[in-house]
Formats: C-alpha cells, structure tokens, sequence
C-alpha cells in the first residue's frame, strides 16, 4: 500500500487520512488552528518539528512515534488523544514550550522515551492517561497534572531534573518512581538515602498513600510525613502502617 507523505502545512490535511513522516519535517500553520482530526506516523530515524505557528490539534489524533516528535511551541491536544511512543521514538518538549493533553488523552510511552527541557512543561488534563516503564522522563523541565492518571510499574519514571506538580488521580505513589538508582530487580543499596524519593513521593500524592514495598530503607536526612498522608509498606503490622 502507498504510504502519503504528511502535508507540512495544516491546511492541506485531509480528516481521518493517515500520513507518514518519512523524512525530517518541520509542520507549518496557515493560520486557520482548526486542525483536522489525522493520524500520523513518524517513522524511524525521523523528526516532525511543531513550529511556533502550530496552536493546537483536533479531538481523537492519533500520533504512532518511531522516530521523534519535536515540539517547538506552546500547542495544545485534543481531547482523546492517543500518542504511542515506540522503542525508537521519543516525544521532546524543547525549552520554554508548553504541551497541553486535553481530557481523555493517552500517552503511551511503556517502551519510548520523553525529554521535557529546561523551563519547559508537559500540562495532562482530567482522566488522561500517562503509561511509562522502560525510561523514565528526562530533561529539566515540568510534569503538571490536572487529576490526570499515571500507569507504570514500581521502577525509577521520573529522573531527577523533572518536577511533577498539581493533581494526580492515583490510588497510592512509590518512592520509587522518583529513585535515582536502578531498583527494577529489587536493588537497594546500604549507602542510598531514601528520604528524598520519600518526600518526593509525598509530595506528589498530596494526600492517601504512599506506599514502599519490601526491602531495607536506608535513612540518612528527614522524612516530612504531611497531614493526610498515609505511609505504608510491607512489613510485619497486619494493618501495612509502618512502626514508628
């Protein structure tokens, strides 16, 4: 089957077509920001960049990334976005941008990989869906969620430069997603201080539980327990509270 090269100006988009990114584009607006509501596949060893002309796509884009998806401006999704992150793609928020995820969107990113640079911000509103594992969102700049959901196992998601801020719809947050040490095959070495991941953790749920799995927490600086948090582990209580 032929595959049809993605138009780099919107207007020439047709809706509910399917266009590839077969070699290095840079996507252009019109004027008009009513984009059509598309799917596109960036394909292995190239970048679609969303120049500043480009304000915001259509509800129910769907975006497959093999290659890399290069925001280069303050653009906003539509509602029911699904953008699927591959083994060789990545998403890249550059400096000072912002990336808006309208209601109901999903980024699947259990095997791609997420940059989000300096002063930049990735904003996830209700009910969107974020899906990490493999690689855990780098870079410098800013997570924020609007009661958006997080699916992901109980590894490293969040490298250290990242803050996650706002209001997060999960039943319990990990110390580990904020680790910055390799704990996917139960590693916890004597030396680590897990206070910091700890608060992190605290910090992000805000209130309801954080929850550390079994294993020896080493504690070398203050844990800030806040009002509404619940701290529980594996340990020996029947209840799951950790002993004072």
């Amino acid at each position: 089957m032929e595959k049809t090269s993605l138009p780099a100006n919107q207007s020439q988009w047709i809706s509910d077509n399917t266009y590839y990114v077969a070699e290095n584009t840079i996507l252009q607006s019109s004027g008009s920001n009513n984009i059509k509501r598309i799917k596109i596949i960036i394909e292995e060893g190239c970048t679609l960049s969303i120049s500043p002309s480009v304000k915001s796509f259509a509800d129910e884009t769907e975006i497959e990334i093999d290659g890399e998806l290069k925001i280069d401006s303050d653009v906003a999704f539509g509602t029911k976005t699904l953008l699927t992150i591959n083994s060789t793609g990545k998403l890249s928020i550059t400096s000072g941008h912002i990336a808006t995820f309208n209601p109901c969107s999903i980024i699947d990113s259990f095997k791609g990989k997420i940059e989000i640079e300096n002063d930049a911000t990735i904003n996830l509103k209700e009910n969107t869906i974020l899906q990490l594992s493999n690689h855990p969102i780098s870079g410098n700049g800013n997570l924020h969620g609007i009661f958006a959901r997080i699916d992901a196992p109980i590894v490293q998601i969040f490298c250290d430069g990242i803050t996650v801020d706002g209001d997060w719809s999960v039943d319990r947050a990990y110390p580990q997603w904020f680790a910055t040490i390799d704990t996917s095959k139960g590693n916890m070495p004597a030396d680590y201080d897990w206070a910091k991941p700890i608060n992190k953790a605290i910090d992000f749920k805000r209130t309801g539980e954080v929850f550390l799995p079994r294993g020896l927490y080493t504690i070398c600086s203050t844990i800030f327990v806040k009002d509404g948090i619940c701290l529980m582990g594996t340990g020996n209580r029947p209840d799951g509270l950790l002993d004072n």
